[in-house]
């Protein structure tokens, strides 16, 4: 099956899904493979110079190091133009941490909301997190602020920020999994 695809250059018109379906196949038996599904993805999407792949560091808030991991990516948020999603927010996990932030009109900046659960890591509730210098928790709906330069994400304000390790039946903090100064991602 051959397919024309007309662009919409400069112009964004979203993502085009569609299925195809075979409703005879002769004398092959096709099972339950009748049916396929399409994305024609926009390549106009209004953040696409943000969304990619890129590698994540920090300063180990304990002294211990740079970390420094390469499996970051942005993604697009399907229902909104202005949200992205940092999947592997950190690493080392065994699924992805994964957080939303929204880019200015500007696409300067992205604004990302602390105390975003991102899952559960060794029986415990991930919670994305800030605190300032010195130590003191920042609130929930605080945002941590970074700023867009070409293809470096970094956060502006000199906090610390990690994954917290929250108790999922009493609701307080048993810890950090992680805690890096100085969060930045560049695109790879």
């Amino acid at each position: 099956i051959e397919l024309d695809v007309i662009p919409h250059i400069g112009e964004f018109t979203g993502d085009l899904v569609f299925s195809l379906a075979l409703t005879s196949s002769g004398e092959v038996n096709m099972g339950g493979n009748d049916t396929v599904s399409v994305t024609i993805m926009d390549k106009d999407h209004p953040l696409s110079a943000i969304l990619g792949s890129y590698t994540g560091s920090g300063d180990d808030a304990w002294g211990g190091g740079v970390y420094s991991w390469s499996n970051v990516v942005f993604e697009k948020d399907e229902s909104d133009i202005t949200k992205i999603w940092i999947v592997n927010v950190f690493s080392g996990y065994p699924s992805p941490l994964k957080v939303y932030g929204v880019v200015n009109e500007e696409k300067t900046e992205i604004s990302v909301p602390v105390t975003q659960d991102v899952g559960t890591i060794s029986g415990y509730t991930g919670r994305f997190a800030a605190a300032t210098i010195p130590y003191s928790l920042l609130p929930d709906g605080e945002k941590l602020i970074f700023s867009i330069d070409g293809g470096t994400v970094a956060l502006t304000q000199p906090y610390q920020v990690g994954i917290q390790a929250i108790n999922p039946s009493t609701g307080v903090s048993a810890g950090w999994f992680e805690r890096v100064t100085g969060l930045k991602y560049v695109k790879n």
